[in-house]
């Protein structure tokens, strides 16, 4: 498992990024672009509500997964820290929306497994 990864999980500090500054803001537009748009939920409205699937694109977005009660954070990982950690680091626009779909796919079956696996006790991660 990748040092940033056991960080993320564990809670504790983020090693340092080499991420692009100018592709973050590129992401983070992707990433509120998602937040807006019910084609990137409807996966995850097979699962739960219209409104806790805005909730859990939350949580794919930014904030990951923990369980009830507990600080630990579970899989997936958010698709905005998987991307700050991933390299090669993307080189245009096209290429950060891509990464970002793919961890998308990725993060909706890690969220379904979870969801499966421990049902209402799974949350999005203050």
């Amino acid at each position: 498992m990748e040092e940033w990864l056991r960080a993320w999980l564990a809670g504790q500090p983020m090693p340092p990024n080499n991420f692009p500054k100018e592709w973050l803001t590129v992401a983070l537009t992707f990433a509120e672009h998602w937040l807006d748009h019910a084609t990137y939920r409807c996966a995850l409205e097979e699962w739960v509500s219209s409104r806790e699937a805005d909730i859990v694109t939350s949580g794919l977005l930014y904030t990951g997964f923990c369980l009830s009660g507990r600080q630990d954070r579970v899989l997936p990982a958010p698709i905005l820290v998987q991307l700050l950690f991933t390299t090669p680091y993307p080189t245009n626009a096209q290429k950060v929306q891509e990464r970002m779909r793919a961890f998308l796919a990725q993060a909706i079956r890690d969220w379904v497994r979870a969801y499966v696996q421990y049902g209402n006790s799974l949350q999005v991660s203050p």
